[in-house]
């Protein structure tokens, strides 16, 4: 795929897997520098969007399954990609951080990035320009 679509980078993401004793900058960090597209400044600020501290000395193995799908979230869209796939973002996720992902799905549309958010759950405040449904293995429009 990418020989024949070099303008664009698809970047997915369904359970973050992350190094247990490395914190979630470290982690980030290392991740990051695959693509040498690391962005530290955006990093940081997509982290504290998500009420995580950047600085946080706490390993990852030590998080709530909220804190991990925070952070997964944001390891998907740290990069600038065009095209962003999330699989059940919000579980695990209370209110306020569905709210927050919420408004970062707002500003990654208002960049003309693609998101693709596949969910057994019905998202609070979330728009989408097309919703589909998956039944016996095909995906239907919703009606």
């Amino acid at each position: 795929m990418p020989a024949q679509y070099p303008f664009f980078t698809i970047t997915g993401w369904r359970r973050p897997g992350f190094i247990e004793y490395e914190t979630a900058w470290d982690n980030l960090t290392f991740l990051g520098h695959f693509n040498h597209r690391f962005q530290p400044e955006k990093t940081r600020d997509l982290l504290k969007a998500f009420d995580l501290d950047p600085d946080n000395p706490q390993a990852v193995g030590n998080y709530s399954v909220g804190m991990r799908q925070k952070l997964g979230i944001t390891q998907a869209v740290m990069e600038d990609q065009n095209i962003i796939l999330l699989d059940e973002p919000t579980r695990g996720i209370d209110k306020e951080g569905v709210d927050q992902f919420v408004n970062l799905l707002k500003d990654l549309r208002s960049e003309n990035k693609t998101v693709i958010v596949a969910s057994h759950d019905e998202i609070p405040g979330l728009v989408y320009d097309r919703r589909l449904r998956m039944k016996d293995g095909i995906l239907l429009p919703e009606e």
